[in-house]
């Protein structure tokens, strides 16, 4: 789906497996000339809503900033939210871009279907030049296996001045990535202390803890625009995963402490990986991975015997 500067789109998905939503930008001036230039990704808003059986949910509704960031954290892919933006040069134009994982997969099966509406503003390219032949593309990422769960993304914002919140993330907590928007550097911190609670994992972290865990990840390098080979150097951000994919939490609280004076509006939000399941949903996958399990038997070799 194509979406241009001051258009809001819409598509339908059906008949088919999907497990996250791809979205690029071909930066383009009006000579159809390659160009490189900031986009302000919150500038797009994107809605995807399951329906299913007459029920709707809510798969994520928010802007690409909030999404496409917690999904990219200290991961090469980070380099579409970077000052500067880095872009591939191809016959296209710049292109720049991203994928959100759903955190599972879903299966559109009969009349189910996946509505998708992207809205981009006029301000999401920092050169208006380009505003008229630039444009954006989503694309639902086909994949293959279960639906186990039905996934969804959230958000919570941190207030400004904050000193000390607790954040109720509930139940069948996948993610949990928390974002800053305004410091580029680990000076003026803004999180003295984070304390996770949960069903299974208990923790208390300091804001050296979540720096050395950024350092370790290994993923955080970027491109370095002076050099061919990939750059050494940690790009510097108070933006932390603080759980991944393969965990999974039940009763999850994040009870965080602040430098109020470094919590500015709107500039730190808690994005989570969440989902609801219910019997119908998980019998339907043991149906299907005991079918595909029978046609894997069946497709055994029958024993040579003399």
């Amino acid at each position: 789906m194509i979406i241009r500067n001051r258009e809001t789109q819409t598509e339908t998905v059906r008949n088919q497996t999907v497990n996250a939503l791809s979205v690029k930008a071909f930066l383009i001036n009006s000579s159809g000339t390659p160009v490189s230039t900031d986009i302000d990704w919150s500038q797009v808003s994107v809605k995807i809503v399951l329906n299913r059986n007459g029920m709707q949910d809510i798969i994520m509704q928010d802007d690409l900033k909030k999404l496409g960031l917690a999904s990219t954290v200290d991961t090469l892919a980070q380099y579409a939210f970077s000052t500067g933006t880095k872009t591939i040069n191809s016959n296209l134009g710049s292109l720049i871009g991203f994928t959100i994982p759903f955190g599972g997969h879903i299966n559109l099966k009969d009349n189910d279907f996946l509505f998708v509406e992207v809205t981009c503003l006029q301000n999401l390219y920092s050169s208006s030049a380009i505003s008229a032949t630039s444009y954006i593309e989503t694309k639902l990422v086909k994949s293959v296996g279960y639906e186990t769960f039905i996934p969804q993304i959230q958000s919570k914002v941190i207030q400004a001045s904050e000193s000390t919140r607790k954040f109720d993330l509930g139940d069948n907590v996948k993610r949990t990535v928390i974002l800053n928007y305004d410091k580029t550097d680990f000076q003026n911190n803004v999180i003295d202390n984070l304390t996770i609670t949960s069903d299974r994992y208990n923790e208390n972290l300091t804001f050296a803890d979540l720096v050395m865990a950024k350092v370790n990840s290994y993923g955080k390098q970027l491109f370095d625009t002076a050099n061919s080979d990939l750059s050494a150097n940690m790009q510097e951000d108070q933006c932390f995963v603080i759980s991944d994919f393969h965990q999974h939490f039940n009763a999850m609280e994040l009870d965080l402490k602040f430098q109020s004076a470094q919590v500015t509006a709107s500039n730190n939000v808690i994005v989570y990986w969440t989902y609801r399941t219910d019997m119908t949903i998980i019998d339907k996958a043991n149906r299907l991975q005991q079918k595909h399990a029978q046609k894997a038997i069946e497709a055994i070799p029958a024993k040579q015997t003399k």
